[in-house]
């Protein structure tokens, strides 16, 4: 059988596949245990970890140019960030994604290699993200404050709808990556 996860909101829902091989099932989210002490025991590791005081953390999960080049995107976020003494900003990418040294300029941007976003996600006071399911699913499940900027890719899933339909609902922000 192919266990097949639903979206959270039912105008997300296509169905690709069709059998009786299929199990349709719920949205799948991971179980989250980031209690106010766990939060703020992962800011404070971030801290120490970067030797880097904050007082807001944003983090983003664009991606490192699997499907779209998002340098353009980053950067932007980094420099915007660059303004803020008061934030620490850390691009989240898998561990064997290629990164832009450019990326690595910047005094209040660093970059994370992780298959374990969701963790400082859940410590972040922002996320900037592209609207994947997993991490649309989080979002929705979790309450997390996002900007949602979807990949375009044209084999890629409707990330605009998803990115859409959460800020219909006043869930999150959506912005297109020409708009940031």
């Amino acid at each position: 059988r192919v266990i097949v996860p639903g979206e959270a909101f039912p105008e997300l829902e296509r169905n690709y596949s069709r059998g009786g091989h299929l199990h349709a099932v719920g949205p799948i989210v991971p179980p989250r245990h980031a209690g106010s002490e766990a939060r703020a025991s992962m800011r404070a590791r971030l801290a120490e970890h970067f030797d880097r005081p904050f007082e807001r953390l944003v983090v983003s999960l664009l991606g490192a140019g699997v499907a779209a080049d998002r340098s353009a995107q980053i950067q932007t976020l980094a420099g915007m960030m660059e303004r803020r003494p008061d934030v620490l900003h850390l691009v989240v990418v898998w561990p064997a994604s290629v990164l832009q040294p450019g990326w690595f300029g910047w005094s209040n941007t660093r970059i994370v290699k992780t298959y374990h976003a969701g963790l400082l996600a859940g410590a972040a006071d922002l996320l900037v993200a592209a609207a994947g399911s997993n991490t649309f699913l989080e979002v929705r499940y979790t309450s997390l404050p996002t900007i949602f900027i979807p990949q375009m890719g044209h084999f890629m899933d409707d990330q605009r709808a998803r990115a859409q339909a959460a800020a219909e609902r006043g869930l999150a922000v959506h912005v297109e990556p020409s708009e940031l």
